[in-house]
């Protein structure tokens, strides 16, 4: 490290010892950065770790206040208790100054501030460890919010993460019995961090969220302005809304039922639907606008779902429902990644404890039960799919606030229709007509690498001192063996294709006497594909097999 890395660790040593955690800076390994009267071999006792880390994190802020944050969304990466007390921080910086911001902005937008803004607040609205936030107005007469980020803010960061890694390198022998590793978490925190510093990437999150939600008229997102937006600088429209964490206990409760309908739509919306979500749905996230409509604020923190971890999620919460828990573990056991470590039995008789223990009509909330089981997938050494995590975190958050507008809500009744809804979407022809081909390719391109694959061992095998009695005649014959057989599964797939495609194109236009072309022609080709293979099963079986190989 250099000096200035130097006197950062030593600064983060110091205030570490001013929180009580002396006794962990030096069993860690860094009391040479300490003074000798403040090395301690005792622990001090007084509040629990957490919160001493908590306060310690607020104290270093910047990149150590986001840390916490972005770990309190993570119970895969820290105990639940730690991610409890991380969420408590907050993100606050004393401003800079207008000289910097105007500097900051025009050099961006390589044009003077007031050829782009008719009106520039020199006052900001919100300022944090990244950047601070001022209203304008543009030329146009568009009411805006201008996101600009804080001088030498990549550095500092860098700067910081640098010092993460070569604490968290030094920490590593302490946990390698752990299933995370310090080190796992500051190349998570790195890699979030990344985006974070790069406003264009914000800018593409909200647009994301801006067509995901265009049928839902109660759903508000920000227009960004492309032309004005930068990796340092971020403009979109300013939008005039109440905090619901600020008026959530002056409205009525017919209002508070309709803005949770409005925001559990927008989530099952978001991640079931378009694939993306935002990780962070808290009331101090949600602005209430007039006619109950709902603005969302803040796309740093998004998750995402592809196709199939969208199925697989849908296909828990159904399970979980249905209180299967033989369908929860296999969905787990399915998209986690089980380790050496990783007892599938006790792991099977965790779940089933979890859910035989939840009744959907106790004061247990449904959240927190899919919270115990990713919980259960950590103590049994199953690592889960980072974005998996979070959309768990964020319908646990999502519950919680819609649970403090209304006490009686039931994250399960609406859950139901929602799903219903999505499964109905999903098993329309197209859909499934698309899914059914989307998995054929798949099939057909792992067949036909299949024989070049076998190939390819076989030649190791030639190749490595491994004793094995085959001889090259048999090695050929067995490639070919291999192929005729791969080409057999394909033909097989691709028939089983076309005459599910044909059966649900039936009723599709055009048609001829009285049947879609498309289906004909689809059931024509499944009955040729089906007389190849017939008629290939039938020579293997009445030919002799030698005569079969040498073909």
């Amino acid at each position: 490290m250099d000096q200035a890395s130097l006197k950062r660790a030593s600064r983060i040593a110091n205030v570490l010892v001013k929180q009580g955690l002396g006794y962990f800076v030096q069993e860690f390994g860094f009391k040479w950065c300490l003074p000798f009267h403040k090395r301690i071999t005792t622990y001090k006792k007084g509040d629990s770790i957490p919160v001493r880390l908590r306060k310690s994190m607020e104290q270093l802020g910047g990149a150590y206040v986001k840390l916490g944050q972005l770990l309190s969304l993570r119970p895969d990466l820290v105990p639940q208790e730690y991610c409890d007390e991380f969420s408590k921080l907050l993100d606050k910086m004393p401003a800079f100054s207008y000289e910097k911001v105007k500097k900051i902005v025009e050099d961006e937008l390589k044009q003077p501030l007031n050829k782009v803004f008719k009106k520039f607040d020199k006052k900001p609205i919100g300022s944090a460890s990244i950047a601070q936030v001022h209203k304008a107005v543009l030329r146009n007469g568009k009411k805006v919010v201008v996101k600009v980020q804080r001088p030498n803010a990549k550095e500092q960061f860098h700067s910081d993460i640098q010092i993460m890694y070569f604490l968290a390198y030094k920490i590593e022998k302490y946990f390698k019995e752990s299933t995370v590793s310090p080190v796992e978490i500051v190349k998570e925190f790195d890699r979030y961090t990344k985006d974070e510093l790069n406003f264009l990437v914000e800018a593409e999150n909200v647009e994301q969220f801006h067509q995901a939600f265009k049928k839902i008229k109660k759903i508000v997102t920000p227009n960004i302005y492309p032309e004005y937006t930068t990796s340092r600088v971020f403009v979109m429209d300013y939008i005039h809304g109440a905090k619901l964490a600020e008026i959530e206990n002056s409205i009525s409760l017919k209002t508070k039922k309709e803005i949770i309908k409005t925001i559990s739509d927008a989530m099952f919306t978001q991640a079931l639907d378009a694939g993306v979500f935002h990780a962070d749905l808290h009331p101090g996230n949600i602005l209430i606008l007039s006619r109950q409509r709902v603005a969302l604020l803040d796309f740093g923190i998004i998750g995402r779902l592809d196709p199939e971890l969208k199925s697989n999620t849908i296909d828990m919460i159904v399970a979980l429902v249905n209180h299967d828990s033989k369908a929860v573990t296999r969905i787990l056991l399915k998209v986690g990644m089980p380790t050496e470590r990783t007892n599938i039995e006790n792991f099977e008789l965790d779940v089933d404890d979890v859910i035989r223990n939840w009744n959907p009509a106790s004061s247990i909330r449904a959240t927190h039960v899919l919270h115990r089981l990713f919980n259960t997938c950590i103590k049994n050494h199953i690592r889960m799919p980072a974005d998996l995590i979070l959309l768990a975190k964020a319908l646990v958050t999502l519950e919680g606030t819609c649970t403090q507008l209304d006490p009686q809500f039931n994250f399960i009744d609406y859950t139901k229709p929602q799903i219903a809804r999505i499964l109905k979407k999903q098993n329309k022809p197209a859909a499934l007509i698309k899914r059914f081909l989307k998995k054929s390719m798949e099939a057909g391109d792992i067949l036909s690498d299949l024989p070049e694959q076998a190939s390819d061992l076989i030649e190791r095998f030639k190749r490595e001192p491994l004793k094995l009695d085959i001889n090259d005649t048999d090695i050929g014959h067995l490639g070919r063996s291999i192929g005729f057989g791969s080409n057999k599964l394909s033909y097989s797939i691709l028939t089983a294709a076309l005459l599910v495609s044909g059966a649900m194109l039936v009723d599709i236009s055009p048609k001829i006497f009285g049947y879609s072309i498309f289906s004909v022609f689809a059931l024509s080709f499944a009955v040729v594909l089906l007389g190849i293979l017939t008629g290939s099963m039938v020579r293997e079986r009445l030919l002799p097999y030698g005569l079969i190989r040498r073909r």
